[in-house]
């Protein structure tokens, strides 16, 4: 969160809305999540390592863009700084990855049928 805060307040609003938002959807369905995983952890709580993989990279990230920046608040404009640029989409990127993840899986579980497979539609 400290490395998110110092590189600027956009990023730090990433992180919080990504660990409500996912927060949030974990707790949707707890009864019927306790009855269907044997493994299931009230209020979704997670280890060190689930923490470090959903925020590990974005932080390298986000600490590279205030090493080029200085801390000063950049925003998406490939004509000034393309690496900034891609280093913010990746940030982005990231998070929004990790919360496809997490909705998907907390919600999957939910369904009442089979998962399908996107590409061909099989069960």
């Amino acid at each position: 969160m400290v490395a998110h805060t110092v590189a600027g307040y956009r990023f730090a609003g990433l992180l919080l809305v990504f660990f409500f938002t996912a927060s949030r959807v974990t707790r949707i369905g707890e009864a019927r999540k306790r009855a269907l995983d044997p493994e299931f952890k009230e209020g979704g709580q997670r280890n060190w390592k689930q923490v470090l993989s959903n925020s590990g990279i974005a932080s390298i990230l986000v600490v590279l863009i205030a090493l080029i920046t200085g801390g000063e608040d950049k925003c998406l404009d490939s004509k000034e700084s393309g690496l900034i640029t891609a280093l913010i989409g990746g940030v982005i990127g990231h998070y929004s990855c990790c919360n496809g993840d997490t909705w998907s899986s907390e919600l999957g579980i939910l369904s009442k049928s089979e998962p399908r497979i996107i590409t061909t539609f099989k069960v």
